[in-house]
């Protein structure tokens, strides 16, 4: 059985709105007391999509947190949070969803392929954001956006 071709194409897919739901960089009264610069942040994702195949939009959630670990691997009571949104319009969305009795399918690369949009200008903006502060400009690892994918439900709800 040969494997069928996804029909994503990345320059159909323009991103309509980015914004910053929530941000906040927390240090803690020891941190405070001994304020050292992180070696490296310890990185957490959450992720959400939803679509809306009428109006071919996207709506794709990164949430992103951030610890401060010093050269000895301890955690130094240092925290930062993001919330992001990105809204975005696939030209060709009803080609990659299906629709099985009122539950979405959607074509894996295409969650894939916006996840690793919407991650790569995450990268920037966290890099930006993280700039100044204690924690000096954080650097988001390069990853397989598929990971990002791998916590979000089959069946995204509609957006609504």
């Amino acid at each position: 059985m040969s494997k069928q071709k996804s029909a994503v194409d990345p320059t159909r897919i323009k991103i309509l709105k980015l914004a910053i739901a929530q941000a906040s960089i927390e240090a803690n009264d020891a941190y405070l007391a001994d304020p050292r610069d992180p070696v490296h942040s310890t990185t957490a994702f959450a992720t959400n999509i939803a679509f809306d195949p009428s109006q071919k939009l996207c709506r794709a959630r990164l949430t992103i947190n951030l610890q401060g670990v010093d050269k000895q691997k301890q955690v130094l009571g240092l925290k930062a949070s993001y919330d992001l949104l990105c809204d975005m319009k696939v030209e060709n969305l009803q080609d990659l969803i299906q629709d099985d009795n009122g539950n979405l399918i959607v074509d894996g690369q295409l969650a894939a392929t916006l996840m690793g949009i919407f991650y790569s200008t995450a990268r920037g903006i966290i890099l930006e954001r993280t700039a100044g502060t204690f924690f000096g400009g954080v650097i988001l690892p390069v990853i397989d956006p598929k990971q990002l994918v791998l916590h979000i439900p089959q069946v995204p709800e509609p957006l609504g």
